[in-house]
């Protein structure tokens, strides 16, 4: 097993920490998220020029035809930054149920415009009371002459708020099928709010929402199985963000007991605080083994073992995540919970990442369902 990354994605990895780190800086993110707007245009438009939106786009579209490990590579690597951009999203959500789900003249279509980063993306998929439950679809889409008519209710989509184009699933026909939608189209209510770690999202109700033949994605067949495709892919991508951050955290904490003195030493001489961090570091390490599983065998997997893999390390993850924050906070004192200062966020973002695409418990059924699969 090879875990080594190749040469493409080290030049992923080094474009990447290079904006984190001088083009997206902690200031820079409190600005945008206390903004109107919510996210940075211009860092979405740096996104599109170096090929993040389209890495998972294949090239015959004008993609770059990356990996999923190519993409696990590019959101461990910008996890410093906690993006407020729909990159997720866009490049991930969006991207995996449009090349699965589309007719080749729609791939065609929808990726050149993502490509370019003239349209972002929120995914509608999840239902009032339905918890993570992909399938349990109640939003109906009924033909209406040459188009349909779309009704129903979506609950906290994710950058719903700044999306120019909604992903809807809905039963049509007896099928799970995916809609496109405009964000601004008649009928089409949100609900906004901020999540904990900053984003924007919205509650999403649709009253009757008519849009063309086109809107409906591929030729009838059902979605399900693509849904859960790419919710995997976005979950993995998730896992890599959040070992990125538990590095994060490891690495300003560490540092933080090296400078701050207590009696007149260094925090970092005393024993007991040696041993926090050495349990930090190995609970940091048990999830970049867990990361560097999904990069090995993510693009390889056949369905099974590919929600095996994902749901396995999303438990690690969360699990490694929620122990490494409570700590970095502990150790950090006040200030470590304080709006002006980063670890607070950190923690706060781990936990916005544990509630999303499935949590914990959710995942240990998972892997119990598919232990004799």
């Amino acid at each position: 097993m090879n875990l080594t990354l190749t040469p493409d994605q080290e030049l992923i990895r080094d474009g990447a920490e290079r904006f984190a780190a001088q083009d997206y800086s902690f200031a820079h993110r409190r600005s945008i998220r206390n903004g109107p707007e919510g996210f940075d245009a211009a860092a979405w438009r740096h996104y599109a020029r170096m090929g993040w939106l389209s890495l998972g786009v294949p090239e015959r579209f004008g993609g770059l035809g990356g990996t999923h490990a190519d993409r696990l590579v590019l959101h461990h690597a910008l996890a410093g930054a906690m993006l407020l951009e729909p990159l997720l999203s866009t490049a991930v959500w969006a991207v995996e149920l449009i090349k699965q789900s589309a007719t080749e003249a729609q791939q065609a279509a929808h990726f050149a415009q993502i490509a370019a980063g003239e349209i972002r993306w929120a995914c509608a998929l999840l239902e009032p009371r339905r918890r993570f439950e992909l399938g349990a679809v109640a939003t109906t889409a009924t033909p209406d002459g040459d188009g349909w008519v779309i009704s129903g209710a979506k609950h906290a989509v994710l950058h719903l708020p700044v999306a120019d184009r909604i992903l809807v699933s809905a039963q049509a026909g007896g099928a799970l099928r995916l809609f496109v939608l405009p964000a601004a189209a008649p009928g089409v209510v949100t609900d906004p709010f901020l999540t904990v770690d900053g984003q924007r999202a919205a509650h999403l109700t649709l009253n009757q929402v008519r849009v063309g033949a086109q809107a409906a994605l591929g030729e009838g067949a059902d979605a399900l199985t693509a849904i859960e495709c790419a919710a995997d892919i976005a979950t993995a991508a998730l896992c890599a963000e959040g070992w990125g951050t538990m590095q994060r955290m490891l690495a300003i904490t560490t540092e933080y007991l090296r400078t701050r003195r207590q009696f007149g030493e260094p925090l970092g001489r005393f024993q007991a605080l040696q041993h926090r961090l050495a349990d930090m570091y190995l609970a940091e390490q048990r999830s970049d083994s867990a990361v560097a599983m999904l990069r090995y065998g993510l693009d390889e997997a056949d369905p099974t073992q590919r929600q095996r893999l994902v749901s396995a390390a999303k438990v690690q993850i969360d699990k490694s995540g929620k122990y490494v924050a409570q700590q970095a906070v502990q150790l950090h004192g006040g200030i470590g919970i304080t709006d002006e200062y980063i670890i607070g966020h950190y923690f706060k973002r781990l936990m916005a990442i544990a509630a999303q695409c499935g949590d914990p418990a959710y995942h240990l059924d998972r892997l119990a369902r598919l232990r004799d699969a």
